[in-house]
């Protein structure tokens, strides 16, 4: 029977000793070979090799192999983790631990399938609809290269997982659990992968690594609408595995479904903090909606379902201040106002409406010393929504919990934010429809100083600007949601209609 890699241990109180000295000896061996490293260690496969195994029988085994064995050996020592890890949560919630370290992972709520790779060439996907507290067998892809990043695509009907090294590419099916195609992009080394556009758009986007802070742009300048810049990102379109352009600016997060982009350009104001829309056309630049120069350098910065957040300082999308959290915001909840917050040690769910505190808890006393134990290297701890079952998943040096809203007993909360996409260029004399939309259902919404004709019904602003209403207009739109509001201010421009001003030429 092959030693599965990634494969969550049954533990128990028996073989500390024996454990700590077996990955000693299993780390030695790993790096002399440079080919395994702290945190996960090789071991046969048999799915999806990725190069033939030796079948000489006269052939030594060399250190790679012995660490190999070691590793297979070190799997069948009980640990005590799991079980204390039961203990300490009281059996509240249910969980998932992992004997090796994960260095990245990606999550698709629609299969219910997470992968994640380690220090070694292979990707391990988990179905965590089976997430229970019991064991879970992976299924195992080996790579050819060294994964550096890894992340979700949603493209047409269909989601995938784009596995990216050095110059190497995986798109993997997410629900099959296949391989679907490979390639090769020399752009560097990576850091993240994250989704852009929405579905039908199969643009996905990967950030370079240490790339994110403005001093440290370095990348080729590229010359875009007459402008110079630099930038972090490339955009790969999945199909081909083709590199379709280099992004124009200093890129911290986007929106999926709503194609927004927060990012940084050197040109107008370097260092300004903008939000806007992102760019179909790969000659074009990011159109800012909203900027700040009020931001910490130094603070991680997240684009996160209806806020910006500065580590625990939250922004709206108008880039104004709403607020802080007692801990870093993490991930929003699709659909409904729920605001996840972790430092890691303690895990809570806020309302985005109002930031006031909804679940909190404290992870218990056995939980420092269970992470001191485990052989990973993660600290920060990293949070991602599933939708499909309404649950957040907390996961932080090879331990996953899982906090259902149902169990926490939230019941649906539509958040007050709202947004639109880009649509504010109008024609005079031409009908004009702009539809609002926000993560739920929207409440009741009205119009403060708008120009004359300009009418809201329910979530659906029209208009037909006239000849004598040319250029800009500034007002304000209001949503009320039970005891919460938001006020935002759009601007839209009336422009004359190219035929109508050649007519009026001649």
């Amino acid at each position: 029977m092959s030693t599965k890699k990634l494969t969550v241990v049954s533990l128990s109180v028996a073989g500390v000793s024996l454990v700590i000295w077996t990955l000693v000896i299993a780390m030695i061996i790993s790096r002399r070979t440079q080919t395994a490293s702290d945190g996960l260690v090789a071991s046969e496969s048999t799915t999806m090799s990725a190069s033939p195994k030796s079948t000489d029988p006269e052939s030594k085994p060399d250190l790679e192999t012995i660490a190999k064995k070691a590793a297979s050996e070190l799997r069948k020592i009980p640990t005590p983790s799991k079980s204390r890890l039961a203990g300490a949560l009281e059996g509240k919630f249910p969980f998932l631990r992992f004997w090796e370290s994960s260095l990245d992972w990606a999550y698709d709520d629609v299969s219910g399938n997470m992968a994640m790779f380690g220090y070694e060439k292979y990707v391990a996907i988990f179905d965590l609809s089976k997430l229970n507290g019991k064991d879970i067998p992976p299924t195992e892809i080996d790579l050819t290269f060294k994964p550096q990043a890894i992340g979700l695509k949603k493209f047409a009907d269909k989601s995938y997982f784009l596995v990216v090294g050095e110059r190497d590419l995986m798109l993997i099916d997410a629900h099959t659990k296949k391989v679907v195609k490979t390639g090769r992009i020399s752009f560097g080394d990576f850091v993240h992968v994250f989704d852009c556009v929405d579905r039908k758009d199969p643009t996905i986007l990967a950030k370079k690594v240490g790339m994110s802070r403005y001093d440290n742009l370095a990348t080729p300048i590229q010359k875009v609408e007459g402008r110079h810049g630099s930038s972090n990102t490339i955009a790969i379109n999945i199909e081909t595995l083709e590199k379709t352009r280099a992004v124009f600016g200093l890129v911290f997060g986007v929106s999926p479904d709503r194609s927004e982009c927060l990012f940084i350009t050197e040109t107008p104001k370097p260092k300004q903090m903008r939000l806007g829309y992102w760019p179909k056309d790969p000659t074009k630049m990011f159109k800012a909606t909203a900027s700040t120069e009020k931001w910490p350098d130094s603070a991680s910065i997240r684009l996160i379902g209806d806020v910006v957040a500065f580590d625990n300082v939250l922004y709206n999308r108008d880039l104004q201040e709403i607020g802080k959290t007692a801990f870093p915001a993490q991930a929003q909840m699709p659909g409904t106002a729920y605001l996840a917050c972790s430092d890691g040690f303690t895990f809570e769910i806020v309302s985005v409406n109002d930031l006031k505190p909804l679940f909190t808890y404290r992870l218990p006393k056995g939980w420092d010393e269970i992470l001191e134990q485990s052989p990973t290297r993660e600290v920060s701890p990293r949070v991602i929504c599933d939708a499909k079952y309404r649950r957040f998943l907390f996961y932080r040096r090879g331990h996953l919990i899982a906090f259902p809203l149902d169990q926490l007993g939230l019941a649906p909360l539509s958040s007050v934010h709202f947004t639109w996409r880009d649509h504010t260029q109008l024609e005079a004399d031409s009908p004009w429809q702009l539809q609002l939309t926000g993560n739920g259902e929207l409440g009741d919404l009205s119009l403060e100083d708008a120009p004359s004709g300009l009418t809201i019904d329910g979530s659906t602003l029209a208009w037909v600007p006239t000849s004598q209403q040319l250029g800009t207009h500034t007002f304000s739109i209001i949503h009320k949601l039970g005891q919460s509001q938001q006020k935002r201010s759009m601007t839209l421009t009336v422009q004359q209609d190219p035929v109508q001003v050649e007519k009026d030429s001649l």
